[in-house]
């Protein structure tokens, strides 16, 4: 993995972390508030985001720490070796949690199985599947921020939880806006790891019904449950209009 590719077709280090924070996000919020996991189950799943999540900050924090700095090609590249590590790490646990529970009946494909299974490569044919998934993260913020079945759920300890961690917050005073807040500011102020937007991933500028169409009819094909449509929408329409 390399720290920029600038024909988007490398996974690099800071989207493969990104990438995984979306995939964690979406599964905390998926799963976490279910009371019906047992301890084992939940503790499991707790364990795979905490690591998730750890390796993936830890990653993006000492990027921006050295780019900051001015590092010269030398530094970068001790910079890359240094944090292969940690955006591996984030990435096998954001694995786990791609196909964590499917023997429950409370799951559901995480977003970005659902939006790839549906819309790759047909609508996005540019970049790799990590930079396309890191670009989903402010428009899942965005709809976790304004779901307001998400947002209410205040039980919903994983996220919570997920959402103290990224953004350094104390859990006790977290809020969902505190994430989006921490997005855009990686978003307008980032260097190294500016946020992908999925609109430079397109071919051409892809209608959002249409989008929504083609997911609702792959999840239909694969008899899957996905996320309602509101929030698929909200998330589709949020990214693209970046």
């Amino acid at each position: 993995m390399d720290l920029r590719d600038q024909k988007g077709n490398n996974a690099t280090i800071a989207d493969s972390a990104l990438a995984s924070l979306v995939i964690a996000l979406d599964a905390a919020h998926s799963l976490g508030a279910h009371d019906e996991l047992d301890d084992p189950t939940r503790d499991a799943f707790r364990q795979s985001l905490d690591e998730c999540i750890t390796s993936a900050v830890l990653c993006l924090n000492n990027i921006e720490s050295s780019l900051s700095s001015n590092a010269d090609s030398t530094q970068l590249e001790a910079l890359i070796d240094g944090n292969k590590q940690l955006a591996l790490s984030s990435v096998l646990n954001a694995g786990k949690l791609l196909s964590f529970g499917q023997n429950s009946s409370l799951t559901r494909r995480n977003v970005s199985l659902a939006l790839t299974s549906s819309l790759l490569p047909e609508y996005f044919p540019h970049g790799n599947w990590n930079t396309f998934t890191a670009s989903l993260l402010p428009g899942l913020c965005h709809a976790i921020e304004e779901n307001p079945d998400i947002a209410n759920a205040e039980e919903n300890d994983f996220l919570l939880d997920m959402i103290a961690k990224i953004t350094g917050q104390d859990k006790a005073n977290v809020t969902f806006s505190h994430l989006t807040e921490w997005v855009e500011n990686m978003s307008k102020y980032g260097q190294g790891f500016i946020i992908p937007t999925l609109s430079s991933l397109a071919d051409g500028a892809p209608d959002a019904n249409e989008l929504m169409s083609k997911v609702e009819d792959n999840g239909a094909f694969l008899q899957s449950q996905d996320a309602d449509v509101e929030y698929l929408e909200s998330l589709l329409v949020s990214s693209l209009n970046r």
